[in-house]
């Protein structure tokens, strides 16, 4: 176990209270179907998803790409469940054998139909927070409810009380409401989910979040503090725009300045894919280039009527954006677009870094999994190694020669306690040295 002389380690706090960060990570556009769509079909015939298979989340955890959806023998008349599937590659999705992992449990709140999954892992337990049906209806329920398991695959138990309701008579999101995001922060929890003013498919859908410190007790975002009410975070656009009736079903992730978000954006004809940035997540600045990714720019459903680009899942792997994302109920199934990330504040093509650079991590505070990135003007001895706030080295993540180029590398402390801790990038004579927060 490697320490830190005293002088070296004075001198790096010093050097570390100077820092300040401004960085940040994004899409380098335009974004490129995957040629080998769709990544994710529906059943065979007389499956439980041989009607559909749907409404993407996707995570990224421990090198494997878990992806839960929704599936159902036909939409409109039979319940529908939870399914997952999972990829070492993230193009290649073998569902699981235990298929569906998560059902109606035919009484209470979620009695006849569950959908929209979108999953959690605090502490080695895996939260879901999903939309519940009590009754058949058309499109997604009123209520946003919580499960836990110890894996993925389950057996799931039910929080026997939804944790999100729709608001009262007269507020945006008084028709249907399904979560989206949910990120564990400092404080607590954020959820990002999407609401309607009206019962399922009409009216104006817009993004709200919600905020609780357990994940059981939520609070919704109201700019004016009126007791009752909320306000939608991202909202639909003015009048000719190409979102000015749908902006919803989004994927928020943290980045070193806040956090991005991709979301879906509709005119009542088509929805499509659109960008939005925000420094506290509550206020959000559309991307001036929106839609980001439209129907024609993928080949896979470019000339099929009825077709659509929905519901946006997306992680970040290494230096790459992996974008899923479902073709509506006209397709009923999943398909993928790349990115590559750019991180800095240069606008030098990606993959070209212009010096030797280590960004700070994201999200941070983390718990308990955590992004480290940084880039190489040349070809190095590179050493990525973590350190505790007393100088004791407690992981290695990266020890070995790479050429020029952008790097990520995720670090998991479930193991450590709570606290401060150092990572030191050593790439030839280039070091560097920040700081981030571990806190459980």
């Amino acid at each position: 176990m490697k320490i830190f002389t005293l002088i070296s380690f004075v001198v790096m706090l010093l050097l570390l209270s100077l820092i300040s960060t401004i960085c940040f990570a994004q899409p380098n556009w335009p974004l490129t179907a995957y040629l080998g769509n769709a990544v994710l079909h529906k059943g065979n015939p007389g499956t439980w998803d041989s009607g559909v298979s749907f409404n993407p989340f996707i995570l990224y955890h421990n090198q494997v790409f878990y992806l839960f959806y929704t599936g159902s023998q036909n939409i409109f008349s039979q319940p529908a469940a939870i399914g997952l599937a999972t990829s070492a590659d993230g193009f290649t999705f073998t569902k699981s054998v235990s298929n569906p992992i998560f059902l109606a449990d035919g009484s209470g709140f979620d009695a006849h139909a569950v959908s929209d999954a979108r999953i959690l892992i605090d502490n080695s337990l895996w939260i879901m927070y999903y939309s519940a049906q009590s009754a058949p209806i058309s499109g997604p329920g009123n209520t946003i409810c919580r499960a836990t398991a110890d894996n993925p695959e389950g057996p799931w138990t039910r929080l026997e009380n939804p944790v999100l309701s729709v608001g009262v008579s007269g507020e945006w999101d008084d028709g249907f409401m399904v979560p989206n995001t949910v990120l564990r922060i400092d404080t607590g929890y954020i959820m990002y989910y999407s609401a309607g003013n009206m019962n399922f498919p009409n009216g104006t859908w817009q993004i709200g979040m919600a905020t609780s410190t357990n994940g059981i007790d939520w609070t919704k975002y109201d700019s004016s503090g009126t007791p009752g009410a909320s306000d939608p975070v991202l909202k639909v656009g003015a009048a000719g725009s190409w979102d000015l009736l749908h902006a919803w079903e989004c994927s928020v992730l943290p980045t070193a300045q806040g956090y991005e978000m991709f979301y879906t954006g509709g005119n009542g004809t088509i929805e499509e894919l659109g960008y939005a940035s925000s420094s506290d997540g509550i206020h959000w600045h559309k991307y001036t280039g929106n839609p980001v990714f439209r129907k024609q720019d993928d080949p896979y459903v470019a000339g099929i009527p009825g077709a659509v680009l929905e519901i946006p899942a997306v992680t970040r792997k290494d230096s790459t954006y992996f974008i899923y994302y479902d073709y509506g109920l006209t397709v009923g199934e999943i398909g993928l677009a790349t990115a590559d990330v750019v991180t800095g504040l240069s606008a030098s093509p990606a993959g070209i870094p212009k010096g030797f650079v280590l960004r700070q991590n994201y999200p941070n505070p983390f718990n308990p999994i955590t992004t480290i990135e940084f880039e190489l003007l040349k070809t190095s001895e590179v050493t990525l190694k973590i350190f505790s706030v007393i100088g004791e080295e407690v992981a290695t993540l990266v020890s070995d020669r790479l050429s020029a180029g952008s790097y990520s590398f995720e670090w998991d402390a479930s193991r450590l306690a709570s606290g401060i801790y150092l990572y030191k990038l050593e790439a030839g004579e280039y070091v560097s040295v920040r700081k981030m927060i571990l806190m459980k």
